[in-house]
């Protein structure tokens, strides 16, 4: 999603900031956004977020490090907070700012409206080397340990029913839990993604 949606990048020396402005456009409501709604509003996923974070930070590593983008690897992300929802008009392109401190290793999504900056989310960062590969391969063995105990499948259908009458009103391209089982140790989804 962050490569479609990052747009301009830009530094400033004084605040060690990197800036990286992306706009949320009529292309990229009608293609995959308009399915996400809250209370009949369109809303920028919370997921969405956290990749338009993720791809902004490497975005600024790899500028500052000159690196290829797809040479960097191993970033968490921390202690995410989520003070306002971006809430989409779908007549209108919206234009997000998310600025990445290196010094402080903190990442910050905001826009503007009538001329005052609201702040939809910040968190912390830190890059981890190849770490995310030795994550990535405990993962299989996790999954094995889980389906060896008493699992209890249920219907998705019925998660997205009740979020529904909640109020949060997942489109066809935001329903993509195909099985899930649960446990006291946790839970399988397998997901359903059309390519």
């Amino acid at each position: 999603l962050s490569d479609r949606l990052v747009q301009f990048y830009s530094y400033d020396k004084r605040s060690l900031c990197s800036t990286i402005t992306c706009y949320l456009h009529s292309g990229i409501v009608e293609e995959w956004l308009k399915d996400h709604k809250v209370l009949q509003q369109v809303v920028f996923p919370g997921a969405g977020l956290i990749d338009l974070m993720a791809g902004s930070i490497i975005v600024s590593k790899s500028k500052s490090h000159g690196l290829a983008r797809n040479k960097f690897s191993g970033l968490t992300i921390r202690n995410m907070t989520l003070t306002e929802p971006i809430v989409v008009d779908t007549n209108n392109c919206l234009e997000l700012m998310c600025c990445v401190n290196n010094a402080t290793n903190t990442v910050e999504v905001s826009s503007r409206l009538n001329g005052r900056k609201i702040i939809h989310s910040s968190a912390g960062f830190e890059s981890n080397g190849n770490q995310h590969n030795t994550i990535m391969s405990t993962i299989p063995m996790r999954v094995m340990e889980l389906r060896n105990t008493n699992m209890q499948s249920f219907q998705c259908s019925t998660i997205y029913k009740s979020l529904k009458e909640a109020g949060l009103d997942y489109g066809s391209k935001f329903c993509l839990l195909s099985e899930a089982a649960v446990c006291e140790q946790g839970a399988i989804c397998k997901l359903q993604i059309d390519p």
